[in-house]
């Protein structure tokens, strides 16, 4: 693919729709609706706020096991930044002197126990013999940003694809997991709205690029031995069926935009189950013992 102009201004705000070449934290740092900043609307619009006006507030805490899945995602698709950016973490205690040296010396590095690294080692060797995962991890591209204007609610989004196959066909996003099961994995496509991610992406490809590829594929490795993995190809219909929601989300970011007004969660009492007082049981006055 040719270099492209950068699509953002100085302030990061996306000026360009197409398929770019972009830093990771730059990426991160544009002002445009990702499926991550979306599906916080499932929280509240105070969520999606912050997390596009600060990057940096991590509304979902950090993991070590994130960092394991980053230095998977950077092993299978980009093994030279592996070997140059992952470092096996020292078998000492962190509180000693010496390792707050040697950690002040990783910067930039991602650190990760030395048995993890060889986990990850592997769940690529074997996600790689399998005839099913070189059919789509052939020929392509590698962590392309999608940037794309949403005209019919004047809305600028984004997503960052794992891998493109040359022929357009199918986009891959890598998976890994503890249990590459099909029903273990359905169970986290319902639990983490991975077909809202799939139908955000394939939208995305279709406005820059005018073609809708045949498949979503998600490659689910295991993180443990024997590191089995599965390639499981999305069925178009919940594809599809995703735009609604996707729809109701760029709605309320856009209104959100419009207004200057993002709500948080409603400020009254949640009744659980299917209960609830009448107003005539509220006696506000009345004492209750302290436990």
């Amino acid at each position: 693919m040719a270099k492209e102009k950068k699509p953002y201004d100085k302030y990061l705000n996306p000026i360009a729709e197409g398929l770019f070449d972009i830093e990771e934290w730059t990426y991160r740092n544009i002002k445009a609706l990702n499926i991550t900043y979306a599906k916080l609307f499932n929280r509240s619009a105070l969520h999606v706020y912050t997390a596009v006006n600060e990057p940096d507030a991590e509304l979902v805490a950090p993991t070590y096991h994130m960092d394991v899945g980053t230095a998977f995602h950077w092993a299978a698709l980009e093994p030279k930044r592996f070997i140059e950016k992952v470092v096996a973490d020292l078998p000492i205690s962190k509180l000693s002197k010496k390792y707050q040296e040697w950690k002040a010396r990783q910067s930039g590095k991602l650190i990760i126990k030395a048995a993890d690294i060889e986990n990850v080692k592997r769940m690529v060797d074997v996600m790689y013999s399998k005839r099913s995962v070189k059919k789509y991890l052939n020929e392509g591209w590698h962590e392309k940003s999608l940037i794309w204007f949403e005209e019919q609610f004047g809305i600028w989004c984004k997503g960052r694809i794992d891998w493109i196959r040359k022929d357009g066909e199918a986009l891959v996003d890598l998976k890994k997991t503890q249990v590459a099961t099909r029903w273990a994995f359905e169970m986290a496509i319902r639990r983490y709205e991975y077909y809202m991610q799939a139908g955000h992406y394939m939208r995305g490809f279709k406005k820059v690029t005018g073609y809708m590829p045949r498949d979503w594929v998600w490659i689910a490795a295991e993180q443990m031995a024997p590191h089995e993995c599965n390639v499981f190809v999305a069925d178009p219909m919940e594809v599809e069926s995703a735009q609604a929601t996707l729809d109701h989300w760029y709605q309320r970011y856009s209104e959100c935009l419009e207004t200057g007004v993002w709500p948080g969660y409603i400020d009254e009492p949640i009744y659980l189950g299917g209960w609830r007082p009448e107003e005539s049981e509220i006696n506000e006055d009345e004492e209750y013992p302290n436990f």
